[in-house]
């Protein structure tokens, strides 16, 4: 009996098994590849808002503590380094209000100054009738001297919910403590909508808000909701802020943030202060998470190759860049926000360091710019000569810009000149009638001031002073007094383009250096009047004394002859009597205008008082003075004045002594050129009399000549005696 071969059951041939090993792996690491990476993805995107948070907070706080506590104590170190505060601090309160004026001018609204006894009594504040508590303030932390590193105010808490960054600095001289200035400077809107701008950029709709205990300290709007002063803060952000976690993600009108903050110190303890920054906060989806999450959980062995690569992709495109940036963050207060961050990383971390570089470089721009306009306000108001301080003023200015010159034209009052300085010019400077008459930029400039700013001079800019000067580039603010002008500031080859803020800061310090030329001529004016004899013209009685006194002393000690002469307007009394006191004026200025243009340049004539002038002449010995007293008299005498329609004449007597040989070595030159001319009026006026020590006179009062007149007393105006016989 025959039978049929028995039938096999088919099975899978193991290539088919491996591949559908390999087609199961596929999906499997397919799928886990797809979610694992995107639940990452979202997590990540979670950690980023809240580390960008945290960074956002860190800039926030080191831009308030610049703008505030390190700024005010800078200030106030600055302020108590002058000589001029240790100076109105000797004087009293009658000095110290108007050093606190000064100095409060070139500060924000707001902001109040104040100097302050040993004992921390206020003695003067600016702005005056200021209501803080200023003793309670200031007493909560004591003033320090200013030579420690690292200079910063502190925080002070006034009322409920008022916070200002006060500093306060010792003023010292010769070891000896002689007070404190302080400057109180009140946190408030401005100072939020700074940070607000600083954190755009990075944070996309970021806010700010100040908070003192659980209430709001400054008012300000978040997300469309006002935050009025002294409104409560929400209740888990009142817990948030005491588990002291931050940052926490949380919700502000139905939406999500994520909320960050910084606590700044009160000086005093108490409830403490809190600068609280919000971002907007995209919660990660779950709802594919949720699904996949068990499968890319049991994919994770298969994956681990997989996730190894991942990791050290994240590390090298993600954490590395996230850990550096970080740093990067921490250290830029330490460098003054100079050291650039690196960008580097994934698009949205590079993204986040570009914004986060952009905020460093107008940050420090900013504190840049503050510093530099401290240090010229500090030069254009110290003692040094005005223009050693606008030299100092160009460089600074040069060092802001990151230009290649400087240069500072100011017009002359009247007669129609000028004047030029400069720094980093190439060559001499050009005079004033080449700078005037030149067809290039400056020239037209000079003629018709206005502001202009060229990246790039045209040909038609360039002329004879522009190719001297080498200027490539410039950027020209005008200094104005009121509608007028009065010079240019220029700054040259930058050699990039210039901005706005260039024009903002060139503007500024124009209008601070026209301030200071205002008062530098005003105070030249004053110095001039108070020297000077109304009537005259001549020097006064004051300036006269001080002179004499100084070139005695140089006379003594380089052994030069020292010349002095007494004049006396002759029968002036009678004058005054017979045509009146107008006429008697008229003769003096007459007589001062005389004197004047016939002294030498190198000769001193003063009013000693009533009819008298002095002159005195260093290293003239007595035949010289002879002549110069003999060419007085003579150009007097051939003087006429008009007078109510008559020329009239006047004479005048000349008594001189000269030191020390006609002194016989006395100091005392005026009562002697003043006897001598006592005896020139008794020898019949008109003369000249010398005192002679070889030949000892009687030169007191009373006394009878020496020696008869050599000629008959002459009588130009009246019989009537004068106030001298």
């Amino acid at each position: 009996m025959s039978t049929s071969p028995r039938r096999r059951p088919r099975r899978v041939s193991f290539s088919a098994q491996f591949a559908l090993i390999l087609l199961l792996l596929g999906l499997i690491m397919g799928i886990g590849s797809a979610v694992v990476p995107f639940y990452q993805a979202q997590r990540d995107r979670q950690t980023l808002g809240l580390q960008s948070a945290s960074r956002a907070v860190a800039v926030a706080s080191a831009y308030t503590d610049g703008v505030t506590t390190v700024a005010v104590q800078d200030y106030a170190c600055r302020l108590s380094a002058l000589p001029a505060t240790a100076a109105a601090l000797n004087a009293g309160g009658s000095a110290l209000a108007p050093l606190l004026r000064s100095a409060a001018a070139v500060l924000p609204a707001g902001d109040v100054l104040v100097a302050l006894d040993p004992t921390g009594t206020p003695l003067a504040v600016e702005p005056v009738g200021t209501t803080l508590p200023l003793t309670a303030l200031l007493g909560s932390r004591p003033a320090r001297s200013c030579s420690g590193p690292a200079l910063r105010g502190f925080f002070a808490r006034v009322g409920s919910t008022t916070l200002v960054a006060a500093g306060a600095a010792l003023v010292r001289k010769g070891g000896r403590t002689l007070g404190t200035v302080a400057l109180l400077r009140p946190l408030g809107p401005p100072l939020l909508a700074d940070v607000t701008r600083l954190l755009t950029p990075a944070g996309g709709g970021a806010a700010a808000l100040l908070v003192v205990g659980d209430r709001v300290a400054v008012g300000t709007t978040l997300a469309g909701h006002a935050e009025p002063v002294g409104a409560l803060i929400p209740a888990d952000w009142r817990q948030a802020l005491r588990r002291g976690v931050s940052p926490v993600q949380t919700r502000l009108g139905g939406a999500s943030v994520v909320l960050a903050w910084s606590v700044l110190p009160l000086a005093s303890g108490g409830s403490g202060a809190q600068l609280l920054i919000l971002q907007p906060a995209a919660p990660p989806g779950t709802s594919v998470v949720d699904l996949v999450g068990p499968l890319a959980l049991a994919a994770l062995a298969v994956l681990a190759a997989g996730m190894l690569l991942l990791f050290l992709v994240v590390q090298h495109y993600v954490a590395g860049p996230l850990h550096r940036l970080d740093q990067a963050v921490v250290q830029l207060p330490d460098s003054g926000y100079a050291v650039p961050i690196p960008v580097e990383g994934a698009e949205e971390i590079s993204r986040l360091a570009e914004n986060l570089d952009i905020m460093r470089r107008r940050l420090h721009r900013q504190l840049v710019a503050a510093t530099g306009r401290s240090t010229i306000a500090a030069a254009l108001n110290s003692a040094q000569p005005l223009d050693q301080a606008l030299i100092a003023v160009l460089k600074t200015l040069v060092r802001l810009e990151q230009a290649g010159l400087a240069l500072l034209i100011t017009l002359h009052d009247g007669d129609g000149g000028g004047s030029v300085i400069g720094v980093g010019h190439r060559g001499l400077l050009p005079s004033w009638p080449v700078l005037e008459s030149g067809p290039g930029l400056l020239g037209g400039l000079v003629r018709n001031p206005g502001a202009v700013v060229r990246d790039r001079l045209h040909e038609r800019d360039l002329g004879p002073v522009e190719e001297a000067l080498g200027l490539h580039d410039c950027l020209v603010a005008p200094l104005r007094l009121g509608e007028t002008p009065r010079g240019l500031l220029v700054i040259g080859n930058k050699g990039q383009a210039y901005t706005a803020e260039d024009r903002t800061l060139c503007e500024s310090i124009a209008d601070q250096i026209m301030v200071a030329i205002e008062k530098d001529t005003l105070l030249a004016v004053s110095q001039r009047e108070a020297n000077t004899d109304a009537m005259t013209g001549l020097y006064n009685y004051r300036f006269l004394l001080g002179y004499l006194e100084q070139q005695v002393h140089i006379a003594e000690r380089l052994g030069n002859p020292l010349a002095v002469l007494m004049l006396d307007l002759d029968r002036f009394k009678a004058l005054n009597d017979e045509y009146g006191h107008q006429a008697g004026d008229a003769a003096l200025r007459a007589f001062g205008r005389r004197l004047a243009e016939t002294v030498r340049r190198s000769d001193l004539a003063a009013r000693y008082g009533g009819e008298e002038f002095t002159v005195v002449m260093s290293n003239t010995d007595r035949s010289e003075a002879e002549m110069v007293a003999e060419k007085i008299r003579r150009a007097v005498a051939g003087m006429a004045i008009p007078i109510g329609g008559q020329d009239l004449h006047i004479t005048v007597s000349i008594g001189g002594v000269v030191f020390p040989a006609g002194s016989g070595g006395d100091r005392n030159l005026i009562p002697l050129a003043d006897a001598a001319l006592y005896q020139a009026k008794h020898h019949g006026r008109d003369r000249v009399e010398f005192v002679d020590s070889a030949q000892p006179t009687d030169l007191s009062p009373g006394a009878p000549p020496a020696t008869p007149p050599a000629t008959p007393p002459v009588e130009p105006i009246s019989s009537r005696a004068g106030t001298r016989p």
